[in-house]
Order: structure tokens, then C-alpha cells, then sequence
């Protein structure tokens, strides 16, 4: 194994190609069966929101950069649990 600096290979963040490939022909699958009457995924999604959900937040981009010129609002939410209708243990 080389020691120091790291040469060759794919670059930090790379997408590999056959992923790539793959939501390529999902995505054109997808837009075709939405020209055909009677596939609508709205409408599946309603009839079905937590599938829908679930499929939504695969599709959420996992990878998160921070650009100093344009910081991420960060939100701190606090839970205060209900001690008189769950006491604490």
C-alpha cells in the first residue's frame, strides 16, 4: 500500500457510472408511463403516502457540501418529554 499521498482512482464525491446510468433509464422509464393515461403517480401517492414518502426520501440527495458563501440555516429542536403522561424512569 502507497504511504502519503493518494494517487489515482476516483476522485472524492465521483458518481460511478453505472449509477448514473441506472436513474438515467429509471427516470425515462418513468416519464413515459406518466404520458400513458391512467398512470398517474400523484395519484398513487395519495392513495398510498407513506410508500410515496418513502420513495421521496430515497431520491433526497445524501451528499451535503457547505459553501461559506451561501451557509445551511441550521434549526436546533429541543424535545421536552411529558413527565406527568409518560414519567421518566
Amino acid at each position: 500500500m502507497a504511504k502519503g499521498k493518494k494517487t489515482g482512482g476516483r476522485t472524492k464525491g465521483a458518481v460511478n457510472h453505472f449509477t448514473r446510468s441506472v436513474r438515467e433509464v429509471i427516470s425515462d422509464a418513468f416519464h413515459q408511463m406518466q404520458l400513458k393515461p391512467g398512470v398517474n403517480l400523484q395519484e398513487w401517492g395519495e392513495q398510498n403516502p407513506t410508500e410515496f414518502y418513502r420513495l421521496c426520501s430515497k431520491l433526497i440527495n445524501l451528499q451535503v457540501s457547505n459553501d461559506p458563501n451561501n451557509p445551511m440555516p441550521t434549526t436546533i429542536i429541543h424535545i421536552i418529554p411529558d413527565t406527568k403522561s409518560h414519567p421518566i424512569v
